[in-house]
């Protein structure tokens, strides 16, 4: 997914609503998975969005409206590794 095509707003605390084209998904963060990865609550919206612009297009279709990171992430080729790797370029 291009990263114009993203829209990431917050929508509560560790959750975001992300827009992609015409398509919104509720997404969760787990503040554990922050501490894991090494990553502050200011960095969360910023992996999210590389996390979401490595997902691969057939499986944006398969996503449930609501969902949460590790979940998403687990859709994601070489997440966290690649994603981390996104976000510090």
């Amino acid at each position: 997914m291009h990263a114009d095509d993203i829209d990431v707003t917050a929508a509560g605390e560790h959750e975001y609503a992300v827009t992609l084209a015409s398509r919104t998904l509720h997404v969760s963060v787990d503040p554990g998975l922050l501490e894991e990865l090494g990553l502050t609550a200011v960095q969360e919206p910023l992996l999210l969005r590389r996390a979401v612009e490595g997902l691969p297009s057939a499986e944006l279709a398969e996503l449930p409206e609501t969902i949460d990171l590790r979940e998403l992430g687990a859709r994601v080729p070489g997440f966290p590794e690649v994603t981390l790797a996104r976000l510090r370029t």
